[in-house]
């Protein structure tokens, strides 16, 4: 994880290096934490909609990876960049996106370490391998994509730009919907 940071981090182009490098780490930080906290909000959410009976299991599975998890994650990756201070403006909006990029491959790293555990514990290592190669070319990308979304949103944010917040964490959430859509789909 180490090394990845390291690379991650010389891959920006920097003006202010110790920002830059604070930010970075908040980044990542909040991206695996929040998977954490994401994969227990699901949870929650998953046991309340079980709850409605009425509803078939294709539904619950629909209302889960396509409107709860969607809305849960994108809100929750890029929280650390909110307490990235930077007063004068030494972070462009290509730093902000790239620090969502941090963030996505954050949550996605953990995200994917729990489902490999989880398909390693109940059905097996061939199946497990699968998932993590599956996971790790096509929704660590998503992640990553529609984190740069939120990230370009709380930079403007903090530009003082704030009604265009709400259309990139929108767009995210779209983003992120509609990809989970087409896997369950298949």
């Amino acid at each position: 994880m180490k090394n990845i940071s390291i690379i991650l981090y010389r891959m920006m182009k920097l003006n202010d290096r110790e920002l830059k490098y604070e930010c970075f780490k908040m980044a990542l930080s909040s991206g695996v934490l929040t998977s954490i906290l994401s994969i227990a909000l699901t949870s929650f959410a998953m046991n309340i909609i079980r709850t409605m009976k009425a509803l078939t299991y294709q539904n619950e599975i629909f209302i889960l990876t396509c409107i709860v998890a969607p809305i849960i994650e994108e809100i929750l990756k890029p929280l650390g960049l909110i307490f990235c201070n930077d007063p004068k403006e030494y972070l462009k909006i290509r730093d902000w996106a790239f620090l969502g990029v941090v963030a996505g491959t954050g949550f996605s790293i953990l995200e994917n370490s729990f489902y490999f555990v989880s398909t390693l514990t109940s059905k097996g290592r061939e199946l497990a391998i699968a998932v993590i190669v599956f996971r790790t070319f096509t929704t660590m990308p998503m992640h990553m994509f529609a984190s740069s979304l939120t990230g370009i949103g709380i930079g403007l944010w903090k530009r003082r730009r704030r009604w265009i917040t709400p259309l990139t964490f929108s767009f995210s959430i779209i983003i992120h919907s509609s990809f989970n859509f087409l896997v369950i789909s298949r």
